[in-house]
């Protein structure tokens, strides 16, 4: 039997946000296994619920129902959203939690997923999903996509063709931040190092005078070794 889902978790505490993105969504089926290590909670929603919200809520209903119990409690969301809903909008508003649900199941997904574009043909039935070329996009896009069909198709009731194509990789800008501060770096070294040589090269041309002055007659005049000043010595490299 059909039920809201606070009227299946009575009791459970959870902040304003949680409650009114929950107060009227449907808990269609709740299955334990046999050791009751495992609860799945089948729940339906008129609009969508982000996977960041569902993951919070699940930790809640652990934490609150089963305190000290090694439980596993998973949500398996759908969603109800008729046809006002066109690829492009629903990828919009959900891509966050792709990323998200992705990161869980596999790490390596998140980086790919993160600097990737979705496509949307006008034929208005399919999305592609462009990802930068490289050997771990092209070694993991089949699981990639198998993934998305399940997380769009098979969660909010549609049956898009999901598929991938590549795009030439694009250089970070935290890449190109790092290689300008090396030769940054490298310049103000090497300045330093022009600047150290010049400044042993005046002490030795220092030091002949000194031994010049020593070696004079009182009759010569004295001359200011050092007029120019104390040469500046190049701050510490941190």
């Amino acid at each position: 039997m059909e039920k809201k889902f606070f009227e299946v978790f009575r009791t459970l505490e959870v902040s304003d946000d949680d409650r009114e993105s929950f107060e009227e969504t449907i808990v269609t089926k709740l299955v334990s296994s046999s050791r009751h290590d495992k609860l799945h909670i089948y729940l339906r929603s008129d609009c969508i619920i982000s996977k960041e919200r569902i993951y919070a809520i699940e930790e809640e209903i652990r934490k609150q129902y089963f305190k000290g119990e090694p439980v596993f409690v998973k949500i398996i969301e759908s969603f109800s959203l008729g046809d006002a809903y066109l690829p492009e909008k629903l990828i919009k508003q959900y891509k966050s939690s792709i990323i998200r649900e992705a990161a869980a199941i596999n790490p390596a997904w998140t980086d790919l997923l993160m600097h990737a574009d979705f496509e949307f043909p006008e034929s208005g039935d399919s999305i592609v999903l462009v990802l930068e070329d490289r050997f771990l996009a092209r070694d993991m896009a089949e699981d990639i996509l198998d993934y998305l069909d399940h997380a769009i198709n098979s969660r909010f009731g549609t049956s898009y063709s999901i598929t991938a194509a590549f795009k030439e990789k694009e250089e970070r800008k935290s890449v190109i931040h790092s290689q300008n501060a090396i030769m940054e770096k490298i310049r103000r070294i090497s300045e330093s190092e022009e600047h150290t040589e010049q400044v042993s090269e005046d002490k030795k041309i220092d030091d002949d005078k000194l031994v010049m002055y020593e070696n004079a007659s009182e009759e010569e005049p004295v001359f200011n070794i050092y007029g120019n000043g104390p040469v500046a010595i190049p701050p510490k490299e941190e």
